[in-house]
């Protein structure tokens, strides 16, 4: 299939139909893509070649593949004629997404027809399959086929389902609307409540998706120690500048593409570089037969550098071991212009964030929410804190939260933790507070939301009744201090790093103020930037933000008051007010794309593989 999210492009700049018009007719010839094309051949109310709309980078491309089991028989006379249609959620519908060849005769197809498509984590992407009973090969559109079932399942969930199969029974009727956030994760607990009596049983069958990364092995590092020896002096009154330049072959029309430029090493004939380390993606496209074509040159400040010799080689070729090429002089055929010693050569890892996720990496929501009382009082309607009556049931994917009634401190809560509690297995989100002050009197810059002595809450709704509550006992007070809260993050994340376990933390904090403690949470951040740890800071109101954009440390690394610079950048800080009027995940968009980049280099740094993937 081609690339889903150029699809959904098309889809975004010409307005198509979020139910997908009908393809024109199928050739009927089995195996063969429908339509005469693997998207549809610009069908569906979709033209093709028109502007592309600007896409956030993706984590990563997946395939999905397809099967059922088990699915009912609609025909009489010989069994079902199963076919897919993939649907994806946006804007309070469904757009088409991909299908699959039909498979006559068959109640438990396995689909050759693959989906790829783009895999954003900071994207909460709901995919709808609907299955049909094929009775009309000549005009294959939904409306002259038998419906046989559908499935609806978050991508983010297979994707963190560690490479199994995710199975799912089919449900009868077709879901015209996709369905609420509050109704999914309601569907999710009955689902889990009936699964501990056995599997759910379904008399329509049940859709089976397994997921997996495409191209994960280009994140990989070649690493070889190079030195050259004899090297044919270049300059008249001094020895050569020499450097190595690797190209790739170019398949089509045979020309070279550089994929790495060693150092300069001035004035000597045996020099030694340093350690080359070098992208197998960039070096060979993963290919490791790809031909690649090794140069020296002497170097000279005119920029007109002098080929000194080259040579053919391979990936494969260089990790047989310790080797030594001689060097072809370019104007003498059968001359040698010197030696290239290779030497500990060898692959070093890099696993990807989809990885690490389906080898058993388990990420962990922490919330904390600002008490003080520069928020207002929350029975106010000027309060930051102020609560309407709000109809969760409405909560749908591409709905601006405003028009919802949504405080900003909810907003936020809703927005990150939706995508986050699709990686969390037991769905326990610990949810704080800070600078509240209880009824005794005592102020507290770490306290548990639900008033318990776990702060452990059941999935986002759990820590909005919550929020709720304290809201009711708490009184707001003061300061705005962070230190506390990002101590309790960094012990849980501690834990898990001396106990080497695939784990990974994010801790949101909402706050309005301006922090009094920046010292002490700038020691905190540093210490905690070797854990398994991520900070999200969300800013709401109009307050004085600049504070937040140091801890940021986008540009400038933190130090603490020992002298100690912070290992990795694991704050990202975004103002609420951007997206005030924006939809219904453009926030978690904006402060969630960042965690995949460093949950990727804590584990590296760690030295933790997913599980069943050596070093």
């Amino acid at each position: 299939f081609d690339s889903a999210h150029l699809f959904l492009q098309r889809m975004a700049a010409y307005g198509g139909n979020p139910y997908g018009a009908p393809p024109p007719p199928y050739s009927g010839q089995m195996g063969a893509p429908p339509y005469g094309g693997p998207m549809g051949g610009g069908q569906g109310g979709v033209p093709f070649g028109g502007p592309a709309v600007p896409m956030p980078e993706a984590t990563g491309q997946v395939e999905l593949t397809l099967s059922c089991r088990k699915l009912i028989n609609m025909d009489r006379l010989s069994k079902s004629d199963p076919w897919v249609r993939v649907y994806m959620a946006k804007n309070g519908g469904w757009f088409f997404l991909a299908q699959t060849e039909v498979i006559r005769d068959n109640l438990n197809p396995k689909f050759a027809q693959a989906i790829k498509m783009d895999y954003h984590f900071e994207e909460l992407t709901l995919l709808q399959f609907r299955v049909y009973d094929v009775d009309d090969e000549k005009h294959l559109v939904e409306e002259k086929q038998d419906f046989i079932g559908e499935a609806i399942i978050e991508l983010g969930e297979m994707v963190a389902n560690g490479g199994k199969m995710t199975e799912r029974p089919l449900q009868k009727t077709l879901t015209m609307k996709p369905p609420s956030l509050l109704e999914l994760r309601r569907k999710q607990s009955m689902a889990s409540l009936r699964a501990q009596s056995g599997p759910e049983q379904s008399k329509r069958g049940y859709m089976q998706v397994v997921v997996e990364e495409l191209n994960n092995s280009s994140n990989d590092e070649l690493i070889v120690d190079v030195a050259g020896k004899g090297l044919k002096k270049m300059d008249m009154f001094g020895k050569s500048d020499p450097f190595i330049v690797i190209s790739k072959e170019n398949k089509v029309d045979q020309t070279w593409v550089k994929s790495f430029e060693s150092a300069v090493i001035k004035k000597t004939l045996n020099p030694a570089w340093p350690t080359f380390v070098m992208n197998m993606g960039r070096l060979c496209n993963g290919d490791m037969d790809r031909r690649l074509l090794v140069e020296c040159f002497d170097w000279n400040s005119n920029g007109k550098h002098k080929l000194i010799g080259s040579f053919l080689t391979s990936a494969a070729e260089l990790l047989q071991g310790p080797g030594t090429r001689q060097l072809d002089d370019p104007k003498k055929k059968g001359k040698s212009t010197g030696n290239i010693i290779f030497t500990q050569p060898r692959v070093q890892r890099n696993f990807s964030f989809i990885q690490y996720l389906q080898g058993g990496c388990e990420i962990n929501f922490i919330t904390a929410v600002d008490f003080t009382q520069s928020n207002g009082l929350p029975h106010e309607p000027t309060s930051l804190h102020y609560r309407r009556q709000v109809d969760f049931s409405q909560l749908q994917l591409g709905v601006p939260a405003d028009q919802l009634g949504l405080n900003d401190y909810q907003s936020a809560i809703i927005n990150v933790g939706r995508v986050l509690a699709q990686y969390d297995s037991d769905q326990l989100i610990p949810a704080l507070g800070f600078g509240g002050r209880f009824a005794n009197g005592q102020v507290s810059h770490c306290f548990n939301l639900n008033g318990s002595a776990s702060a452990d809450c059941k999935g986002v709704m759990g820590v909005m009744e919550a929020y709720n509550q304290a809201l009711a006992n708490v009184q707001l007070y003061g300061p705005t201090i962070f230190s506390e809260v990002i101590r309790y993050a960094a012990t849980q994340a501690d834990e898990a790093h001396r106990m080497r376990k695939l784990s990974y933390f994010v801790l949101l904090i909402i706050t309005d103020g301006i922090i009094t403690d920046m010292q002490q949470t700038i020691d905190e951040i540093v210490r905690a930037s070797c854990l398994p740890l991520s900070i999200v800071i969300v800013g709401v109101g109009n307050a004085d933000f600049s504070a937040m954009e140091v801890l940021d440390a986008d540009d400038t690394p933190l130090v603490s008051s020992r002298g100690q610079k912070m290992s990795r950048d694991i704050v990202q800080f975004v103002p609420f007010n951007s997206f005030r009027n924006a939809a219904i995940g453009a926030l978690a968009s904006e402060v969630l794309h960042e965690i995949p980049g460093q949950l990727v280099s804590y584990m590296k740094s760690a030295q933790l593989s997913p599980a069943g993937m050596g070093v």
